[in-house]
Order: C-alpha cells, then sequence, then structure tokens
C-alpha cells in the first residue's frame, strides 16, 4: 500500500491527476492534492512552481501521506511553502490560482 500511495504522489508531481480513493486531485483543480476528502487540501502547486504543503494537525494516515509527499519534494529539490492551518492552506490556493 505505501508503494503505491508513493507512485500516486509522484504521478502527481509529474503534473497527471491522481484518482485513488483517498489521495486525489480534482477535475476543477488539477494542482491540488487531497487527502480523504475535499475539506483537506494536502499540497498546491503554485504559478511560481512552489508547492504548498498543509501542515495541519491530522490522521494517522494523512500524515504518512504528507510525509510522504514531503520526501518526494525534497528528493527532487522543490521550492516548498509550509502553512501551518488548513485555512492558511486555503488562502495560498485562492492566491495562487
Amino acid at each position: 500500500m505505501q508503494r503505491q500511495v508513493e507512485q500516486l504522489i509522484i504521478t502527481y508531481l509529474r503534473g497527471r491527476q491522481v484518482k485513488s480513493g483517498n489521495l486525489y486531485t480534482n477535475d476543477n483543480d488539477p494542482l491540488t492534492l487531497y487527502s480523504y476528502g475535499s475539506h483537506f487540501p494536502l499540497a498546491h502547486l503554485a504559478n511560481d512552481g512552489t508547492y504548498h504543503v498543509n501542515m495541519a494537525p491530522t490522521s494517522v494516515t494523512t500524515t504518512r501521506h504528507r510525509n510522504m509527499l514531503l520526501n518526494q519534494l525534497t528528493l527532487a529539490e522543490h521550492k516548498i511553502e509550509r502553512h501551518n492551518t488548513t485555512e492558511q492552506m486555503r488562502q495560498a490556493i485562492e492566491e495562487n490560482n
């Protein structure tokens, strides 16, 4: 299962849509990756190439998703901006769309 999630994250980072039960992008917003529902945007790719990551406290599984995402972003040397609350994350998405 962990390998499947890593592959989904890599697919997202390559700019492709991801559609799995727990981790997905939305047709209306393919630059935002969600974990377990639209209430929790996990990551968003901004126009300047920065990945915004939601660091708000969450479930064990979503924390695992986030850690895998951060690992892949770090390995690929992407610029990362962390947001401590989901509200801050939503503001960043709105500002970068």
